[in-house]
């Protein structure tokens, strides 16, 4: 009887982590293919049919190509414009949801960029800007080196924001990659700096590999020394460097406007302890307040009623403290809160969670941001082009149109330099998209001239699409898909299913295993 149960038993180890290595499996399949998957719809036709749509009213054709598109069972759609945030609306399924807040992984680095260019256009001092895309990260840490013959000194804004900073993940003592992103709920600002000096650390190029001619050369080539012929590299690194320079910029133009400021004080020491002798307590802007004054308020967001667990509430905002551990909600999170005064709910508006990859918003929220970033209420109407890639192109219109196109006047929607083959519409198709460059810039994927989009790693898909020749055709776009919420819900489900066919097996098992007991017991030895 013991040879049998350890066989039911192996039988059920087996059966258990065979449902581990389909759950990991379905894990990438899902991320993968929500991500890919909304951009296949947009390249094989579905772009032309919304701008189409924009201009006549006549939504009919949009609303079925998202109803039968393969992999977007749980998603909500948004479209709107200029005049207003919401042309066309699907919902479908039951998990995304179009007032409830939901972590969009990297569909956060348009909102972070956005954010901290409306920083540059709002402070001023003297009718002089603080922050510019040309403002070099140097002027504003002084620990930051000057040498000429750093790369880290020629550092500007706009390398930060396009990604080609030079600048590595993280500090030489956190290998993981991601300590550095969720400090931050326990940290002041000053915790802040810390991680940027640790990125700044981790980026230095010793002497010796300076003047190696092969590193040079393939850094950057036999041009002159610049950075902007770094090689593109994504990650949040350049981000959290470009955020602390517009909270330096913003506190400097607040004490200076406020009159708090002392005679020495500098954009780098601005988020230097002061005391407000009106109030008597320290008085230093925050995150929040920045993002308030140069995103929320203009754009008019709204609190959502609803939010995902891993939030903190409904305010639009950089606090999903789960970043980069997709199995958190699945298995016991044993990662340890130091001890500390902080929110341990896992949010500090002056040490935001990684600007990259953060925030959380519902549908209607990121519409009506990009509705008001193109109105020209988020920054100036005529930076738009800049932000969109379509500003300092050298290419002639015509030009522009035949690089940027692939078939049919779909302009290229690719990602991390994969873009969808044409057709592709089944799970294989999906899994097998060509490689082609795809620009990046401004905290988004550069698709055409004036369009971009900041697909998200869980298929949260917000795009603009500003290339048509006609302004009538513009428009943004959202489809916000939450692959690791459908795999949550698949796999409870899968789970249910197995644990009724364990039981019935086993309660099967044990009655086969008494009757054959009770058969052999009652028939005599011959």
């Amino acid at each position: 009887m013991g040879a049998h149960w350890s066989k039911a038993a192996m039988g059920l180890t087996f059966g258990v982590s065979s449902l581990a290595a389909i759950y990991v499996a379905a894990l990438g399949f899902y991320i993968f293919v929500g991500g890919i998957a909304p951009l296949a719809l947009l390249q094989n036709g579905m772009s032309t049919d919304i701008r189409n749509a924009v201009v006549n009213g006549d939504w009919a054709g949009v609303r079925r190509s998202i109803q039968g598109a393969f992999a977007l069972e749980h998603t909500y759609t948004i479209i709107g414009n200029a005049s207003s945030d919401s042309l066309f609306e699907l919902q479908r399924g039951n998990i995304v949801k179009r007032d409830t807040r939901i972590p969009l992984m990297s569909a956060s680095k348009f909102v972070a960029a956005t954010v901290i260019e409306s920083a540059a256009y709002r402070t001023h001092v003297d009718g002089k800007s603080i922050l510019s895309l040309e403002s070099k990260v140097s002027d504003y840490f002084d620990w930051w080196t000057t040498d000429p013959v750093d790369h880290r000194a020629h550092i500007t804004l706009r390398d930060l924001l396009h990604f080609r900073s030079g600048l590595k993940r993280s500090g030489p003592d956190e290998h993981d990659g991601y300590k550095y992103i969720s400090s931050g709920a326990y940290e002041s600002v000053a915790g802040w700096e810390r991680v940027v000096r640790s990125i700044y650390d981790a980026s230095f190029m010793t002497e010796a590999a300076w003047d190696s001619s092969s590193e040079k050369t393939r850094i950057f080539g036999a041009a002159p020394l610049t950075v902007r012929r770094l090689l593109f590299k994504y990650g949040s690194q350049h981000l959290s460097v470009a955020g602390l320079m517009a909270l330096k910029a913003y506190n400097f133009h607040a004490r200076k406007a406020a009159g708090t400021a002392d005679s020495d004080l500098k954009v780098s020491n601005a988020l230097a302890p002061h005391w407000n002798t009106g109030t008597g307590v320290a008085s230093i802007k925050s995150w929040d307040e920045l993002m308030e004054d140069c995103l929320i308020t203009p754009a008019k967001i709204d609190v959502a009623p609803h939010w995902h667990p891993y939030l903190h509430g409904g305010a639009m905002r950089f606090d999903d403290n789960k970043v980069g551990r997709p199995f958190s909600s699945i298995f016991l999170d044993r990662k340890g809160q130091p001890d500390s005064d902080k929110d341990h709910t896992g949010y500090n508006a002056y040490f935001p969670n990684d600007l990259g990859a953060s925030l959380g918003a519902s549908p209607a929220q990121y519409a009506k941001f990009m509705h008001s970033l193109l109105r020209g209420d988020i920054i100036p109407k005529d930076a738009l082009p800049e932000l969109l890639g379509g500003a300092g192109d050298a290419r002639s219109g015509a030009q522009a149109k035949r690089d940027d196109v692939d078939h049919g006047g779909n302009l290229r929607w690719g990602a991390h330099g994969l873009v969808p083959r044409p057709g592709a519409a089944t799970a294989l198709e999906l899994m097998k998209p060509k490689r082609e460059p795809t620009q990046y810039m401004h905290g988004a994927w550069r698709v055409g001239h004036n369009s971009v989009h900041s697909l998200g790693f869980y298929g949260s898909l917000p795009w603009i699409d500003c290339s048509s020749d006609d302004p009538k055709e513009h428009h943004f776009g959202l489809i916000f898909a939450h692959a690791r919420e459908k795999l949550y819900s698949d796999a409870v489900t899968l789970v249910s299913r197995a644990s009724v066919a364990t039981a019935v097996f086993a309660v099967l098992l044990l009655v086969m295993r008494l009757s054959s007991s009770s058969w052999s017991s009652g028939v005599p030895n011959k």
